[in-house]
């Protein structure tokens, strides 16, 4: 009897030009996320990296719209509708808006809502009406940083589905 394969959708737009630290986070931990028994993973991901990817074992779905982009979270939404996953991981901290399902996403950072006079009110205002509503939403969300897991606005109210990740 063959067991389904859990399907999980990768957000591996932030990777660019490869140089900054997300996109560090993504290239090191994508070799072993697909080394996974039991999944499939699609990456979406610029076009200069479809081949990276794809080298790995990936599916991917190509797009041109930046994670940095104020259309990112609705892109990543609309890539969900045509890839239908069972999870999507996002390693950023642009969420699928809205989710078509279960999101997993990663908090590098929480000073934008700690510490908002330290930022631009743009800034605080995507961490405040986008990230932060998605994080309380997630089916999990993971922090690389202290910062995360002791802020009373981002933790959820089960503890469990916040989870710091040493870097």
């Amino acid at each position: 009897r063959r067991t389904a394969l859990l399907r999980i959708l990768l957000d591996a737009r932030p990777v660019g030009d490869g140089r900054h630290g997300i996109a560090r986070y993504i290239l090191s931990m994508a070799p072993h996320l697909v080394a996974a028994e039991g999944t499939e993973w699609t990456a979406a991901c610029a076009p200069a990296w479809e081949a990276h990817f794809r080298g790995l074992g990936m599916r991917t779905v190509v797009t041109s719209v930046a994670f940095t982009s104020p259309l990112a979270p609705v892109s990543l939404a609309r890539i969900q509708c045509e890839v239908k996953p069972d999870v999507t991981f996002s390693p950023s901290f642009v969420p699928a808006v809205p989710s078509r399902g279960p999101q997993v996403l990663t908090l590098h950072d929480a000073t934008h809502l700690m510490r908002p006079g330290d930022y631009s009110p743009l800034v605080g205002l995507y961490y405040r009406g986008v990230t932060l509503p998605a994080a309380r939403r997630a089916r999990s969300t993971i922090s690389s940083t202290t910062t995360c897991s002791r802020s009373p606005s981002i933790s959820p109210k089960s503890p469990t589905r916040v989870a710091s990740a040493a870097t």
